[in-house]
């Protein structure tokens, strides 16, 4: 097998509405997409900078810089096995552990033909209810978001 490719790149995306918590505001989020494949299949993950965390571009960058190697060596080898490998070299860095992670889970699954949900669960159990946060506003600013935007369960 190939060495498998490993790719990343940063986009500022604009949010609809400035997204604040009790710690920060934001406008547009700084995220970092990851793509791992080897040429047919390509698996992707994400991640965002978040200052609260500590992370920034910066760290990213080095981060995921560190872990290219590692991923790039490991041919097809199991999601767990190669978490453990990537952990040792940025156990402070749980955002690019994270994106890193979400790609190549999302590569090995898409390789052997199955869903990722096939790895933990049958399938037959009721999928779980996400949230959706629209963050701290003023009662209407939170009133306009939750008629745009109809989910089942929200927060802030």
């Amino acid at each position: 097998m190939k060495p498998l490719s490993f790719q990343y790149q940063f986009f500022d995306l604009p949010l609809r509405h400035v997204f604040a918590i009790s710690r920060y505001s934001v406008a547009v989020q700084t995220t970092v997409i990851v793509r791992i494949g080897d040429g047919e299949c390509f698996g992707y993950g994400e991640a965002t900078l978040n200052p609260f965390y500590g992370s920034t571009r910066e760290k990213l960058t080095q981060s995921l810089n560190s872990l290219q190697q590692v991923v790039q060596t490991s041919e097809l080898i199991h999601p767990e096995t190669l978490w453990e490998r990537l952990k040792s070299r940025v156990s402070d860095d749980n955002f690019a552990l994270s994106a890193v992670d979400c790609a190549y889970w999302d590569f090995y699954a898409r390789k052997n033909n199955r869903t990722l949900r096939s790895y933990w669960s049958t399938g037959a159990e009721p999928l779980p209810v996400t949230s959706f946060t629209i963050g701290i506003a003023s009662v209407a600013e939170m009133t306009k978001k939750i008629e745009e935007q109809p989910w089942p369960l929200f927060k802030n």
